[in-house]
């Protein structure tokens, strides 16, 4: 019996069943599960078993996605909208993100369009950018997980690169020391800072726990107005640029995003792995991004001293027992 033939198929590899019903354009895009080759493209109203509901169901995971154009019947629209899967890649600071978005952005293929968020993300932006994104655009530059809640993305998937903590801070350290165009460059010369002293001056959130903030973070209005009250808190009473965290819960929400919404997680030290991860996202010929190092520190590496390790760890606590965490699950 043929594929078509059958109203319902059960897909042998993950044993789901699927049923086809009146009016969503659906196009197979490679062979379905059970190895069937499908070519048929039909008009369907597709319902997945009462297990998971329909709009949590992650179609292009068995084989299918929604074929809109030309076709706009109401029904089309509605699991269009339901199953658009928009990509996210969080550019955590010092994690060779300025390398790989030169290679993405050199290599925008016509299936995927990047847009890149380096300004601050918020509402307003989010709104104006919305027109020209489609489902399988990829949002690139320095924003928090939670982005995807600005954008209405119901469906999202991100990924990231880490570095080990030490080795970001320091790195952060000499960028801002080094390029006069850096918003600390002038108080780390003005005040003569060291490497210690710019980690203990608290200047930027950056130099503590910077990936846990950004993988357990929201942008929705009371956790952000939470935020604020805390960082307004601290300020007064610490006399202090930006808050320090330290919370276990923080990083109990980070790991518990990155589990659930991180498709990939990548490592400064295996960039050609994300380079043909990000291959496989925007649509290019695997090797066809070419990562070329940027920004790279051109002075020769000091090795840290005990005062230093110590001041960075006791700062990043937190980040670094995520590191760990993450190369120990080997998430590449």
């Amino acid at each position: 019996m043929s594929f078509f033939a059958a109203g319902r198929s059960r897909c042998d590899a993950r044993r789901v069943t699927v049923s086809f019903r009146a009016m969503a354009r659906v196009r197979c895009v490679r062979q379905s599960p059970s190895d069937i080759p499908i070519e048929k493209t039909w008009c369907a109203r597709i319902r997945r078993d009462r297990q998971l509901p329909i709009s949590r169901w992650p179609l292009s995971q068995f084989g299918y996605e929604l074929e809109t154009k030309g076709h706009n019947c109401r029904h089309c629209q509605s699991l269009a909208d339901k199953w658009s899967v928009m990509k996210y890649f969080v550019h955590v600071p010092k994690t060779a993100g300025t390398s790989l978005g030169a290679a993405v952005f050199g290599a925008q293929s016509a299936t995927s369009s990047v847009y890149p968020i380096y300004s601050g993300l918020n509402k307003r932006m989010a709104d104006e950018a919305r027109s020209s994104l489609t489902s399988d655009s990829v949002v690139f530059g320095h924003f928090a997980f939670g982005a995807h809640v600005l954008f209405g993305d119901k469906n999202p998937t991100y990924a990231t690169v880490m570095r080990d903590p030490l080795e970001r801070v320091v790195s952060l350290y000499r960028h801002h020391a080094r390029f006069d165009s850096s918003p600390y460059f002038e108080f780390i010369k003005k005040e003569k800072l060291s490497l210690r002293d710019f980690v203990e001056s608290c200047v930027t959130p950056e130099t503590n726990n910077e990936m846990v903030r950004i993988f357990s973070a929201s942008y929705r209005y009371l956790p952000l107005l939470e935020d604020r009250l805390a960082n307004h808190w601290w300020s007064v009473t610490k006399k202090l640029p930006t808050r320090q965290i330290n919370e276990g819960f923080r990083l109990r929400r980070a790991l518990k995003n990155l589990d659930k919404y991180f498709s990939h997680i990548g490592f400064v030290d295996e960039l050609p792995q994300t380079a043909d991860f990000l291959a496989k996202w925007l649509g290019v010929s695997q090797g066809g991004l070419v990562i070329a190092r940027e920004n790279v520190f051109p002075g020769p590496r000091e090795e840290l001293s005990a005062g230093d390790r110590r001041v960075i760890e006791n700062a990043n606590e937190l980040d670094l027992e995520l590191f760990g965490l993450m190369r120990q699950r080997g998430r590449v």
